[in-house]
């Protein structure tokens, strides 16, 4: 029985794999595809076919506790087991009659029947609810979070071959870094560029003619050109971002920690360099690590601690209720002071 401490999505698989299955799982965490991917997988695994009509049971929003009681004891019909699926609702914010009834239901779940709760991607109960720690001690908690490096790589090489297409490990970390490490993100774009390759091997020049770059990938850009002290592209940069629709307030968060990054950047040369630039700010590919360490190469200690604290004064006044030019003003300053300069 699971220990009520959150695993991962293999362990789903491995219970799909070897037809052992929990009584009560509970599904939640930003990766969507993988959620919604496993979520049909272990349904399909339990549900025989021709029987999903009288095995399978959704209930979601207003839930009455009499109904999803009916439904986790009554008998599969024809079939050994069936799946009860619980959507768009919270048990931990119901009234307390539901959950002191949920609370029982839970304690002895037929072995006929699987419960599986879908949470959104934030999953955050209050463990100081009686009820949670009930559910901790008889539930699979899944977390659906993002695919580590090598996971990717291979989920990505094997969408692109399935389309004919060949890419390299290089350029699936580069295409994690320019479009997001979410797979639900990454499927239209992996489409776009299959259509557009004329070729059989796909090149960063098929990635960056149709694929839609996220913000961080944008804001690289942004602090490269202003590393470079090229003060139009910078703007014109910007003015990207913002047709992106894009909250000031996020960007320039994005602009600081990368202006920190960088003066951790400068901290580090010759002293941990890539690897504790990755421990330092947990990242999980090289590719930006390298792309990070490289501009700080290009400014001294002085320049990129001054930008630091540039980035905190901007983010007082957006705070503060200033327009989006702070922005414009703070690329302005980055762009224009010297290394030696002291803010």
């Amino acid at each position: 029985m699971a220990s009520g401490k959150a695993s991962s999505w293999k362990k789903v698989k491995e219970d799909i794999a070897a037809g052992n299955f929990e009584r009560f799982y509970i599904f939640f965490g930003e990766e969507r595809y993988l959620l919604d991917f496993y979520k049909n997988e272990l349904i399909n695994a339990i549900v025989e076919d021709g029987m999903r009509e009288f095995n399978f049971i959704e209930l979601s929003e207003k839930i009455n506790a009499n109904d999803l009681a009916d439904a986790i004891d009554s008998y599969p019909v024809m079939s050994e087991r069936k799946v009860v699926l619980i959507s768009d609702f919270d048990v931990f914010k119901a009234d307390e009659d539901f959950k002191k009834r949920f609370t029982d239901m839970i304690s002895d779940i037929p072995e006929y029947c699987t419960l599986l709760i879908v949470y959104p991607a934030e999953f955050k109960p209050d463990k100081r609810q009686k009820l949670y720690t009930a559910i901790s001690k008889v539930c699979e908690m899944v977390d659906f979070a993002r695919a580590d490096k090598a996971d990717l790589i291979t989920w990505i090489k094997r969408r692109f071959k399935s389309e004919g297409k060949v890419i390299s490990d290089d350029l699936c970390e580069y295409l994690i870094f320019y479009c997001g490490s979410l797979m639900q993100a990454l499927i239209p774009e992996i489409e776009k560029i299959v259509a557009f390759s004329s070729d059989t091997s796909i090149t960063r020049i098929d990635i960056d003619t149709v694929a839609t770059p996220n913000a961080e990938a944008v804001v690289f850009d942004l602090t490269d050109a202003i590393v470079a002290r090229k003060y139009s592209k910078a703007l014109e940069i910007l003015d990207k971002l913002m047709s992106l629709g894009e909250d000031p307030i996020a960007m320039l968060a994005l602009i600081g920690r990368q202006m920190r990054q960088i003066y951790a950047a400068c901290l580090l040369r010759g002293n941990g360099g890539i690897s504790k630039l990755m421990s330092m700010w947990g990242m999980k590919s090289e590719y930006p690590a390298k792309i990070i360490m490289n501009a700080s190469r290009g400014v001294d200690v002085n320049w990129a601690r001054n930008s630091v604290i540039l980035c905190a004064e901007a983010d007082g006044k957006l705070k503060l209720g200033a327009k989006e030019e702070v922005l414009r003003e703070l690329i302005a300053k980055l762009a224009s002071f010297n290394g030696d300069n002291n803010a």
